[in-house]
């Protein structure tokens, strides 16, 4: 015999009954459809934030070897960059200056070979492994030792109250080729070179002086990577050009990464004071 089942136990019953099979199913198949296009978005969300990291890595890489190089090149003694490549490795050479002052009349030795000159007095530090040069009116008359214009530096001394000289002293006695049209003298220091290959720049010093450019010289210091340097032949990094009596170097970098590129170009001005 089968019991009655009170009236209120049967509304319980009913209230309390579980999903339906097909109820379960469409819940997940909902739940698989919002959780695809969750992950779609933060996939995308995520690609566009690492772009945008990638892009301002680039910009600050680009802009930190854009104005580092153009500082460097600011000090550069007139005529002395030169820019040579050999097709896989492009290069721009300087010479820094540390002083520069004005000597006074007939102290220049172009025809007696003297070890000193008297210049007009001026903000100096004790420096080592520097050069005396003048009137250099082109990048040989630095490099090509034979040009005699360019000399070891023995020391400075102390300004002469009476005469407000300081006397420059060199290793030797030894002449220059000519007089500076505007009595200048530079206290200079060794080549620097900065190099782009392989997408990278690397920066060399303390290497010597060459009448011939080393393209690399030996040595040299990681400064940057990430560059473009695929055709330096028709898309050089580095280009020198004259204006009148200045000259001017180009500075054209490009950095690629993830199929973004960002390009940086600058001219940087020289006057050149001889």
């Amino acid at each position: 015999m089968f019991k009655k089942v009170p009236l209120q136990n049967r509304t319980l019953l009913v209230a309390t009954r579980g999903f339906t099979i097909i109820e379960l199913v469409a819940v997940i198949v909902v739940m698989g459809i919002l959780s695809v296009s969750l992950t779609g978005i933060l996939t995308l969300s995520m690609k566009s934030h690492l772009s945008a990291n990638n892009r301002l890595q680039m910009v600050n890489d680009g802009r930190f070897v854009i104005e580092r190089i153009s500082r460097e090149v600011r000090t550069a003694l007139p005529n002395s960059i030169r820019v040579g490549s050999n097709g896989a490795v492009q290069c721009v050479e300087f010479v820094p200056i540390s002083f520069s002052a004005t000597y006074a009349i007939g102290e220049l030795p172009t025809a007696a070979a003297l070890n000193r000159i008297d210049v007009v007095d001026f903000d100096y530090s004790t420096v080592t492994n520097n050069y005396v040069a003048a009137a250099i009116a082109e990048s040989k008359h630095f490099y090509d030792s034979s040009e005699n214009r360019r000399h070891p530096l023995q020391g400075v001394g102390a300004k002469n109250a009476t005469t407000n000289l300081r006397r420059i002293t060199l290793t030797s006695a030894q002449t220059f080729n000519q007089d500076s049209p505007t009595r200048r003298l530079y206290i200079v220091q060794q080549p620097v070179s900065f190099c782009a290959t392989s997408s990278r720049i690397y920066r060399y010093s303390g290497y010597g002086i060459s009448t011939t450019q080393a393209v690399p010289p030996a040595g040299g210091v990681l400064f940057t990577e990430g560059m473009d340097t695929s055709d330096l032949v028709n898309d050089p990094v580095f280009e020198e050009k004259s204006t009148g009596n200045d000259s001017m170097l180009i500075l054209d970098a490009k950095f690629s990464q993830d199929s973004e590129t960002v390009r940086f170009s600058r001219e940087v001005f020289l006057h050149n004071v001889i």
